[in-house]
């Protein structure tokens, strides 16, 4: 009993790292349960004792993304030297990120996994909203944000803006690719909150990490 729980859980871990990994570099629609099983070396009927469907994999896959960038966006406040050393940290993670995501990702679970997408919805809604009005009181304490800014509305627009980035009706991704819209989205965001001291800082990050 005790030996067969964790050899369980192993399985389970490992077909949700290897679907992910599936699913970044090639989208969600391409990768089957064939493809899953191949790469893991095992049956289908093994992947079938831990998901009811591909759909399941999926919702739990993107449930899995989103602890981990949780873990990720905690550590990057907790080490970052100010507010915008923070968001500037938030941007290389997100250009990698974007870099290594497969196009059509996005687009695939908003459309076809309703129950995935509504997982990042509570993911953005809750733990990212709250990371950004973190953000904001942060910098404006610093002096690096404006003073005026009303926290609660900027930090609904900023996740509201990712949001605008990803839907195919306004950037369609093949016109206008998803990283250069939300890097650009990311720094007029960061120009529209910056205090003259901010802004310094903010241009400082830019050439040292050629950020223009």
């Amino acid at each position: 009993m005790h030996s067969t729980e964790p050899k369980e859980s192993g399985a389970k871990t490992r077909i949700l790292e290897q679907s992910m990994a599936l699913f970044m570099k090639r989208g969600v629609r391409s990768v089957t349960m064939d493809d899953i099983a191949q790469e893991l070396g095992i049956s289908k009927k093994t992947i079938y004792q831990h998901f009811d469907n591909k759909a399941h994999i999926v919702r739990e896959v993107a449930q899995a993304h989103c602890r981990q960038n949780e873990m990720e966006f905690e550590a990057i406040a907790k080490d970052a030297k100010n507010a915008i050393d923070e968001l500037v940290k938030i941007m290389q993670w997100l250009v990698e990120t974007l870099k290594e995501m497969a196009p059509n990702l996005i687009y695939e679970i908003q459309k076809y996994y309703p129950d995935a997408w509504q997982t990042f919805h509570h993911y953005e809604n809750e733990f990212v909203l709250a990371e950004v009005k973190d953000n904001l009181r942060r910098g404006i304490e610093e002096g690096l944000y404006r003073p005026d800014i009303n926290v609660e509305i900027v930090a609904r627009m900023r996740v509201a803006q990712v949001d605008i980035g990803f839907d195919e009706t306004i950037f369609p991704r093949k016109k206008f690719g998803q990283l250069p819209v939300q890097v650009e989205m990311l720094k007029f965001y960061m120009h529209g909150i910056t205090t003259p001291k901010g802004k310094e800082v903010l241009e400082s990050y830019f050439q040292q990490y050629d950020l223009d």
